[in-house]
């Protein structure tokens, strides 16, 4: 009689993972996933960031071509602020968001220390220091842009990120800074009330024109701070910040850096990432 060999049964020997095996596995996942994820986050923060760019970029282009058709003449607003979702759901939104602004309300240029007034290192959003109502910049521009969307820094969704309790996101949204000083008519950080035109500055590519409305935007936690500025020649880009580090006191008794400087003579204008002359009237 033949014998036929009985074979094992399937998978009988299969040996299973020690644990030693297990625990190492999942070390090495652990160890990736601490390499990978900062890697990931970072090039979500990039994302932004450039789009934030983006954004000013059309913000610029839309006030050179409003400048185009108002013989050169800067916008007269001294905000750059779009109505928030409540007021956008009204009949009149721009009506509605001036309404739940507090008069009150004033906005401050952080980098310029002197008395306000008689110097214009803070102002009120919508009227100037003679009473006279100023509109939103992005009203004035609105033809030139119409798309809310763009008023939004994707790292201040609600548009309401540095509001301080100043104003609220559904009524109005003010991600990005206006840099007021030519709209003021700013002469050693003294207002003459009427906005400048394109002619008198000199040099408009070192002239910041529309900005992150601070440089933490982007670089929080980093110690050499960066923003992004859109100039008055419609170039944006990623820009150096030194006035913390780099301030002496101008001409006519404010104290602060180059985009102070620039803020309080923008018919002067000097490199933003530079520290002034050690000369007056820029260093006195």
């Amino acid at each position: 009689m033949l014998f036929r060999p009985v074979c094992p049964a399937r998978g009988r020997n299969r040996r299973a993972f020690s644990l030693v095996e297990v625990l190492v596995v999942i070390a090495i996942i652990a160890i990736l996933a601490a390499i990978l994820f900062p890697v990931f986050a970072q090039v979500r923060a990039k994302a932004r960031q450039i789009q934030c760019l983006s954004n000013l970029k059309q913000i610029a282009l839309g006030v050179l071509m409003y400048m185009q058709d108002h013989d050169d003449i800067f916008p007269s607003g001294l905000m750059l602020a779009v109505p928030g979702s409540a007021c956008l759901a009204t009949s009149d939104p721009w009506a509605c968001m001036y309404a739940h602004v507090p008069a009150t309300a004033r906005s401050i240029a952080g980098n310029c220390t002197g008395p306000s007034p008689p110097f214009t290192c803070s102002f009120y959003y919508f009227r100037d220091f003679t009473g006279q109502f100023r509109p939103s910049v992005a009203q004035q521009i609105w033809s030139y842009v119409k798309s809310e969307r763009v008023f939004y820094d994707p790292d201040d969704p609600t548009g309401d990120r540095f509001a301080s309790g100043r104003w609220a996101g559904p009524m109005m949204v003010s991600s990005y800074m206006w840099v007021a000083g030519p709209s003021l008519g700013n002469m050693d950080c003294l207002s003459s009330a009427s906005p400048f035109s394109l002619g008198v500055v000199a040099a408009p590519s070192k002239l910041q024109m529309v900005q992150d409305a601070w440089v933490d935007m982007h670089t929080y936690g980093v110690r050499q701070k960066r923003w992004n500025i859109a100039f008055l020649d419609g170039h944006a880009k990623l820009t150096l910040y030194i006035d913390r580090e780099a301030k002496c006191w101008f001409q006519g008794g404010v104290r602060g850096g180059p985009w102070a400087w620039n803020y309080c003579n923008p018919h002067d204008p000097q490199d933003v990432s530079t520290r002034l002359p050690r000369r007056p009237p820029y260093c006195n």
